[in-house]
């Protein structure tokens, strides 16, 4: 809503994967579409920042001009020459533009993989993650506006906005204690994605200050601040999604220690959040997206709850250690994803009603102690996947989806699962490193 987006990889899998299925393309709220909005106009007028001097001589809105050419262009064609933004670039920063769209790209996926792998509301007026109202860890009770995420009502049950490729807090431990992890991709390596993406707009954007004629220059402060702010708020998540792994495993194995852990993180966190809010004192202290509390504000405001959290689980800790509770102890989770060679061409359109045979060859020396499953569905999201074992032929490995699956309206989409001797689990083909690809196949009718 507020701050600067652009990343050229993002835009291009939104113009390819926009059409998905017949699909006809896809709508953009732009940046600042709900300010003011229900009832919540200020008669100072729209502006966001407090710092007179950093605010666009045309109007705010002019802040995402390289936004709008990146959708443009890209949800347009998404092989669109990428000189037709780096122009803009390098216009506005000459030797530093590189850095600059680096910077911007990597801050640019925090907030869309957050709301991919968390997601404690389906109403985006409740859930607002660049300003986030935190959600309490250790109390469900706590006040906070997410009323449509799962009982009981705290940060370790929220789903993912795709439960089938993401687990949430709970089902990570739950697996990882029964010694049954799925193939899903866990809190923590959504945490380490977080960091890796903070970190490298962080350095680019260092490199980018070193290198553009003034770094006082309105408009490279503009990029530098959102930067600092998204990489920020990606160093909070991933210290809050691993506060919030340890603090679950303590609460089953009644260990001082994993709880000791869910602090540590925790603190880093509010120390992310807290740095993060500073950076924004120059933005205005009200922006309004609505009259509610958790659609309005700024973010220093939400430091008090983050600190009423903490303060709950220290508590808690206290207690642990005065109680000397004892429990298993259970070894650290390593999630570690084998990189294989696999070879798979998706099947042509099918007939309705007909089966659909899917074939895959992994080319790797341990294929012999790999088993392979099929996770396969109808394109219907009101449908959980079908998983089945996949059989050997050949080189590879082959399962039918039955004619009676496919006797229904929908395409089919799919993708694969692998498991090793040692219960590794992981997904095929999955997300790239700059989450702008589909995660699995699919197949359409013939028409």
């Amino acid at each position: 809503r507020v701050l600067l987006w652009g990343d050229p990889a993002l835009a291009a899998g939104y113009g390819r994967y926009a059409h998905f299925c017949g699909c006809q393309g896809m709508e953009l709220c732009e940046p600042l579409t709900f300010k003011g909005r229900m009832g919540s106009g200020m008669p100072e007028g729209r502006e966001g920042y407090a710092d007179a001097g950093l605010r666009p001589e045309g109007g705010d809105w002019e802040k995402y001009l390289y936004t709008y050419r990146l959708v443009g262009r890209l949800l347009y064609n998404p092989d669109a020459d990428p000189e037709t933004w780096r122009r803009f670039l390098k216009s506005c920063f000459g030797s530093a533009a590189d850095a600059v769209e680096t910077a911007l790209a990597h801050a640019s996926r925090i907030l869309p993989l957050i709301t991919m792998a968390h997601h404690p509301s389906a109403s985006n007026n409740a859930y607002w993650p660049e300003m986030y109202t935190n959600m309490p860890i250790v109390n469900p009770e706590g006040p906070h506006p997410y009323r449509d995420t799962p009982n009981p009502r705290c940060f370790n049950t929220v789903s993912p906005l795709d439960p089938a490729l993401f687990s949430s807090v709970d089902d990570f431990v739950e697996e990882a204690l029964s010694g049954a992890p799925s193939p899903r991709y866990s809190p923590l390596e959504v945490a380490d994605w977080l960091e890796g993406f903070a970190e490298t707009a962080e350095a680019a954007c260092e490199e980018g200050k070193s290198r553009v004629a003034d770094p006082t220059d309105p408009a490279f402060r503009r990029i530098e601040i959102d930067v600092m702010l998204q990489a920020g708020i990606g160093h909070f998540f991933a210290g809050k999604l691993r506060a919030g792994v340890y603090y679950a495993w303590a609460q089953r194995t009644q260990e001082a220690y994993r709880l000791e852990n869910a602090l540590t993180f925790y603190r880093a966190a509010r120390t992310a959040w807290a740095n993060l809010a500073q950076t924004a004192s120059v933005y205005v202290s009200d922006f309004t997206f609505g009259r509610s509390a958790h659609l309005r504000g700024h973010w220093a405001d939400r430091l008090p709850a983050i600190d009423s959290d903490l303060q709950e689980m220290e508590q808690q800790l206290e207690d642990l250690e005065a109680a000397e509770g004892a429990g298993t102890a259970i070894s650290d989770v390593t999630v570690v994803k084998p990189d294989l060679n696999c070879t798979h061409h998706s099947p042509g359109a099918f007939q309705k009603g007909a089966a659909v045979t899917v074939d895959l060859i992994v080319e790797d020396e341990t294929e012999a102690s790999i088993d392979v499953y099929l996770h396969y569905r109808r394109v219907n999201q009101a449908e959980s996947y079908e998983v089945v074992e996949m059989g050997r032929a050949g080189s590879g490995f082959q399962v039918v989806v039955p004619g009676d699956y496919t006797d229904s309206q929908y395409p089919l989409q799919y993708w694969f699962e692998f498991r090793n001797a040692s219960g590794q689990a992981w997904f095929w083909p999955g997300l790239d490193a700059d989450l702008s690809n589909q995660p699995y196949f699919v197949v359409r009718q013939a028409e």
